[in-house]
């Protein structure tokens, strides 16, 4: 059976497989994980295995690539490794209690009809 398979039947049961394994790369550091089609990613020990903590051990970074990869239609080069484009950094500023994103820069005002 093919590690791209999703799903076994095996007697009676079902039984729910990993994706390929991927890897991405966040500042500096490779993540390995394999994306599930139901589930989502699952974070792998170098031996492939999955890793006990899930979430303990990944940090905000890591869960952030991963998101993006993903809704940037989950694109792999030749050697499984992720592509993805981060955002670029937002400026915030407060006014009062609410936050707002201050534009990098403001879009051309339209002309006055005099």
């Amino acid at each position: 059976m093919s590690r791209e398979t999703c799903c076994a039947r095996i007697g009676g049961a079902i039984v729910m497989l990993g994706g390929p394994d991927r890897k991405i790369v966040v500042d500096g550091k490779t993540w390995r994980f394999e994306m599930h089609p139901y589930c989502g990613p699952m974070l792998l020990r170098e031996d492939g295995e999955p890793r006990k903590s899930q979430f303990g051990y990944a940090t905000k970074k890591f869960w952030d690539a991963v998101t993006f990869w993903a809704q940037q239609g989950e694109r792999v080069d030749a050697n499984s490794i992720c592509l993805w484009d981060a955002p670029e950094e937002l400026e915030w500023e407060w006014r009062g209690r609410k936050k707002f994103v201050i534009p990098k820069q403001l879009p051309p005002m339209p002309p006055r009809n005099p």
